[in-house]
């Protein structure tokens, strides 16, 4: 065989590896189009000048963590919770109403931990499996606008091929890559609406939080994507996910281009940068700038904002008269992150204005505002 041929050959098979190994280690992302009529938000980039540079050290110092658990759980010593690995989120928020907060865990290569807290001291687990795998970021919303908070959590995804990522998983732990969006059915019992929902098909996500961008009365949901130690991503970035919330009664989300941060995102942050009343985003990222973009979405709105204090903790707030989602004022949710103490509700085009804005605080005290203006921010005082 000639050398010309020889080449050839090698050239062909190069170029066959070459794309089975993008097929393998680039998956496409799910895309699902807004039905005709729905809002797309209005989003207007702004320049942040701040810019985070990883650093190899942390993830070392992590590695160095797992091993020192893995070490503690062989000799016997007690571990706090069910799992053996660190937790990358953990919230305080109560689920089922009762005044007491419960605890959700995010844990790294285990099942998600959904905690009942009665106020006797002792927290119960419920009969609730997710799955083993990697859990981080963590989101609270009333998706389906019935008064209870359900729970987002995000995942590895499809962007990293499965025999790479077990971990410490063991053979007999069934392995879940997709992220979870958690229906909160009352009585402290989960359902995965995964695949209903439209949650399913994604890759490597990080921090989330609802928000109603588009202001259509329905919460979004926004998650960070992109692994800094995925050589992969180096070169194909992910864009983050804006994923626009169904205005109908069910939770359903369609993949929205108006948000992208194709970076190392982190978490998405929600404040009202410019003070117009509606909540803008900015994307934190790591070993790059952030990113920010202004909401300018056109539409009906009511705004309220509580006092940045521990006593605003636990706040529900809700509208009366009109259908809309209940909100609550969480401490630490997304991924390491805060959320703002300004909460919008986005109204129906066409629909009625809200009778009043109700905000019930976590020690029983209620602050109830008739007929709140649309289209700007009010404080909401708790009473002393």
């Amino acid at each position: 065989m000639k050398l010309r041929n020889i080449l050839g050959v090698a050239a062909a098979l190069i170029v066959v590896v070459a794309a089975a190994g993008y097929v393998v280690l680039v998956p496409g992302e799910a895309e699902r189009p807004p039905p005709a009529g729905m809002t797309e938000p209005k989003l207007v980039p702004l320049s942040v000048p701040f810019t985070h540079r990883w650093a190899k050290a942390t993830s070392h110092a992590r590695r160095r963590g797992h091993r020192r658990r893995r070490r503690r759980a062989r000799r016997g010593v007690p571990q706090r919770t069910a799992g053996r690995q660190n937790t990358f989120t953990a919230s305080f928020v109560d689920l089922d109403r009762d005044g007491w907060p419960d605890l959700v865990l995010a844990q790294n290569t285990g099942e998600v931990e959904i905690l009942r807290y009665g106020g006797d001291s002792k927290f119960a687990r419920p009969d609730f499996h997710s799955g083993y795998d990697f859990w981080m970021g963590l989101a609270f919303g009333d998706v389906d606008r019935d008064g209870g908070l359900d729970i987002f959590l995000s995942n590895i995804g499809n962007s990293i091929p499965a025999l790479l990522v077990k971990g410490d998983r063991r053979d007999d732990q069934k392995p879940a890559n997709e992220w979870l969006p958690l229906r909160n059915d009352g009585g402290f019992r989960f359902t995965d609406i995964t695949a209903a929902a439209g949650v399913g098909g994604f890759g490597f996500g990080w921090g989330g939080v609802f928000e109603d961008v588009n202001l259509d009365g329905a919460p979004d949901l926004l998650v960070a994507e992109n692994y800094v130690k995925w050589s992969v991503h180096r070169l194909f970035k992910l864009p983050g996910k804006l994923l626009l919330g169904d205005p109908g009664t069910g939770a359903k989300f369609y993949t929205s281009d108006a948000a992208s941060n194709a970076a190392y995102g982190h978490v998405p942050l929600i404040a009202d940068v410019d003070g117009d009343g509606r909540n803008d985003i900015v994307w934190a990222n790591m070993d790059g700038a952030a990113r920010a973009y202004l909401n300018r979405t056109d539409g009906r709105f009511v705004s309220v904002r509580l006092a940045d204090s521990p006593a605003s903790i636990g706040a529900r707030i809700r509208l009366a008269g009109v259908p809309a989602p209940v909100q609550v004022f969480i401490a630490g949710e997304g991924l390491t992150s805060d959320r703002t103490t300004q909460f919008t509700f986005g109204l129906a085009k066409d629909g009625p204005a809200p009778a009043a804005q109700v905000v019930e605080w976590a020690d029983g005290q209620v602050t109830r505002i008739p007929a709140p203006p649309e289209n700007k921010t009010i404080f909401a005082v708790r009473p002393p």
